[in-house]
């Protein structure tokens, strides 16, 4: 099945990537209920879609020969379909 999004691993904006949740959701009766950010993963990342304009921030960021090989990956996938 061929991919037709790219994801992208940022912090968590919820809780900064401390992985620390104080949202103001206290509950008295259970204290802990919230120990943990809910939201993210246990590195403190969450995945979120990657847009067109990421993308090219993304190449236009990079050194000449990486965006050289990138170029030549990309002619070299559409010429095999």
């Amino acid at each position: 099945m061929p991919f037709d999004k790219l994801y992208l691993k940022i912090k968590c904006n919820v809780c900064g990537g401390t992985r620390l949740h104080n949202h103001g959701h206290h509950d008295p009766h259970n204290p802990h209920k919230w120990k943990r950010c809910p939201y993210c993963d246990p590195n403190g990342h969450v995945v979120i879609e990657a847009t067109p304009d990421r993308i090219a921030e993304f190449i236009a960021g990079t050194d000449d020969l990486t965006r050289q090989r990138l170029w030549e990956k990309l002619v070299e996938i559409q010429t095999k379909e």
